[in-house]
């Protein structure tokens, strides 16, 4: 009997033991995106300006429109006229990204004369874009400050432009 009894308990040990045991499945995944990427289409240009009698600005908007904000430089159709900058953004289709512009101060046109600040970066798209179809046009614009008396000649500078996936 006491060995019917011991017998018990042990089968009674691992069968509690057995219903004692519990386990769920998880599913494990991953999305590899396409990587984002810009290139550089259009250099920007401020175009030909013809210096003034006092210190001027010149703003350049993202669609291309020329306009003197203070002073009396007067904006010339010669050539090289103006352009906005253009860049293409690519990655993955229907994502958004974050543009990041120059800061003010960071920028200058350097030439013959002394060099001209560039600033107030604006963009179209402003501030995030949208990847249709896995690409996006992003034009870019800025003021252009024109000393006096400024050199004749011509003047350029590199600026970045950064993209991010939000």
């Amino acid at each position: 009997m006491n060995k019917l009894i011991v017998l018990a308990v042990i089968m009674l040990a691992f069968t509690a033991n057995v219903f004692s045991q519990v386990q769920a499945t998880n599913t494990a995944g991953a999305r590899i995106l396409a990587p984002l990427a810009i290139t550089s289409n259009v250099n920007m240009h401020f175009g030909t300006i013809m210096r003034g009698t006092a210190a001027s600005t010149i703003q350049l908007t993202p669609a291309n429109v020329r306009t003197v904000t203070s002073g009396d430089a007067t904006l010339s159709t010669a050539a090289p006229t103006s352009a906005a900058g253009s860049f293409t953004v690519t990655g993955e289709s229907g994502l958004v990204y974050t543009i990041t512009l120059p800061a003010d101060g960071v920028v200058t046109l350097t030439g013959p004369g002394t060099a001209m600040p560039v600033n107030t970066f604006v963009s179209n798209p402003s501030g995030t874009g949208t990847l249709t179809g896995g690409t996006s046009t992003l034009t870019v614009g800025a003021t252009l400050t024109v000393g006096f008396p400024q050199t004749s000649g011509a003047y350029s500078g590199n600026f970045i432009v950064r993209v991010d996936y939000q």
